[in-house]
């Protein structure tokens, strides 16, 4: 027997139709929550402010001591002594808007989720439809025409700065048994860590699945216990290599190179999994609801190694450089130290726990061709494609939250306007995927992307190049489940200074 009144079945199905209207036309989503794994380690950092002002379309270039972070055979042609240092400010933002829809199954408990309706803990363990029949059910109107993924829309929203120096390097030209070579060491920050995820509302079982039969069904005699916890995953810190690289003309018109790196970092870790209460599903439109404390915190380092080599090719003709660089399969460590604590109405608890987990990288192959169809313009564009459908990850957990990867793609476009002797202007563009398929994205086997847009200046200055560039990425991307749409948001601020000094 249902007793909710007339005035409220028209609020709930005008609910209904807005936000029914309010879906997007495409699929794109991210796990409901996962747990601490490789998070944050598939967008590298760009290093040298020109490379970046190009769009990062760097793999045919020459002459450059940059081009150890880029194709190591683009170390030949440096003529003289170079060393190189670049510094970058970032900033990174995230939000996320989280849509409802109400079900016939269970029309008001979307109310719950989104927020709209907050129940007072005097009634934990009453019947929602008692309470919906009552003057003290004030359900809050949904936010209305709003692009979903502005600010104004979000449920939540969070930025970090980040100032660090990227990158040092030298190249030095010399000849051994008769043959000319040019070698090279460096350093560099490979991945500035800074991942976030969040879920205002993690289920379990997933209310979407279960809506649509997809979990155990209501019956009117047994309880279905859904949990609702609020769920936050934060990772920050560096990754590092050290670099050296060789490379030599092996005819008048290959170029090729090698390139060896010792990888090591650490990263500061933290999950929290906090109840926020619990639904007891009946029968349609029979449930209660329970505020509950249960609160799960998990902090942490994780330590990274790992060893990498990579073998690269430019081939010259005349205006047109064609370049390969192929970074070779390798294994990437993390050993993880965590504890966790937990919290309860009989008081807090912990518990330490270790382990070793192995990402097996496969082969990454960029291609790169730019052509000179005149002395002050070049324009350069490249393709990468990283296989991590084929990446193999051995976890010393058993973690059902972890997903394979998918293949990550970029393409990559750059245009440099040498002004005159002392200035060039630089602009890029270049669209990144990224590797995790969430749950229910129409396309099982490709992630969202981002668009990044560049511009930049190199000035022929104090005895060397000074490079600024600028970047802005975006992306975008909704969470789609049967019973809600999480409209995600992040975007990232990068600004790099770099100097390049030749002797």
């Amino acid at each position: 027997m249902q007793i909710i009144n007339t005035k409220f079945y028209q609020t709930a199905f005008l609910l209904t139709i807005v936000l029914s209207f309010s879906l997007p036309a495409k699929f794109y989503a991210q796990h409901r929550g996962d747990n601490l794994s490789f998070q944050g380690l598939y967008s590298p950092v760009d290093i040298g402010g020109k490379a970046l002002a190009m769009g990062g379309a760097y793999t045919s270039m020459s002459g450059d001591v940059n081009s150890l972070f880029w194709n190591p055979a683009g170390l030949y042609g440096v003529n003289h002594f170079q060393i190189t240092a670049s510094a970058n400010y970032n900033s990174n933002l995230w939000r996320e808007s989280q849509q409802y829809r109400p079900d016939r199954m269970f029309v008001t408990l979307p109310f719950y989720l989104e927020g709209l309706y907050v129940p007072d803990p005097k009634n934990n363990g009453q019947w929602d439809y008692y309470l919906a029949d009552s003057t003290q059910y004030n359900v809050s109107l949904p936010v209305m025409g709003k692009d979903p993924y502005s600010k104004d829309a979000a449920n939540w929203q969070r930025t970090e700065n980040n100032f660090k120096l990227n990158n040092f390097a030298l190249a030095a030209p010399l000849k051994l048994f008769k043959q000319d070579l040019v070698v090279s060491l460096g350093y560099n920050v490979q991945y500035n860590i800074q991942d976030y995820d969040r879920n205002n509302s993690y289920l379990s079982p997933t209310l979407g699945d279960y809506l649509y039969g997809e979990a155990t069904p209501v019956n009117g005699v047994d309880t279905l216990v859904v949990k609702w916890y609020n769920y936050e995953r934060q990772r920050t810190g560096n990754i590092y290599n050290g670099s050296g690289a060789i490379a030599y003309q092996l005819t008048d018109y290959l170029n090729v190179g090698i390139k060896a790196k010792v990888i090591w970092g650490q990263t500061d870790d933290q999950l929290s999994l906090n109840r926020v209460g619990e639904f007891h599903l009946i029968t349609q439109n029979k449930f209660k609801f329970w505020y509950v404390l249960d609160n799960n915190l998990t902090t942490g380092t994780s330590k990274y190694s790992g060893v990498n080599y990579t073998l690269g090719a430019i081939l010259n003709l005349n205006r047109f450089s064609f370049g390969v660089n192929i970074d070779l399969p390798y294994t990437l460590e993390r050993k993880w130290d965590y504890t966790t604590t937990h919290t309860d109405t009989t008081g807090i608890s912990s518990i330490h726990t270790s382990g070793t987990d192995k990402f097996k990288y496969p082969a990454i192959f960029t291609f790169g061709l730019h052509f000179m169809p005149s002395d002050q313009f070049l324009f350069s564009i490249d393709y990468q494609t990283a296989p991590f459908s084929k990446a193999t990850f051995e976890l010393a957990s058993n973690d059902t939250t972890f997903r394979q990867w998918v293949n990550q793609n970029s393409l990559r476009f750059g245009v440099e306007f040498k002004a005159s002797k002392l200035i060039s202007l630089l602009a890029g563009y270049r669209s990144i995927s990224v590797p995790f398929v969430p749950d229910g994205a129409a396309l099982a086997d490709r992630g969202p992307s981002s668009d990044s847009y560049t511009a930049g200046v190199s000035l022929n200055v104090f005895g060397g190049r000074v490079d600024v560039a600028y970047e802005i990425r975006i992306l975008k991307y909704y969470d789609q489940y049967l019973s809600n749409t999480n409209y995600k948001y992040q975007s990232l601020n990068n600004l790099v200074l770099g100097y390049t000094y030749s002797l």
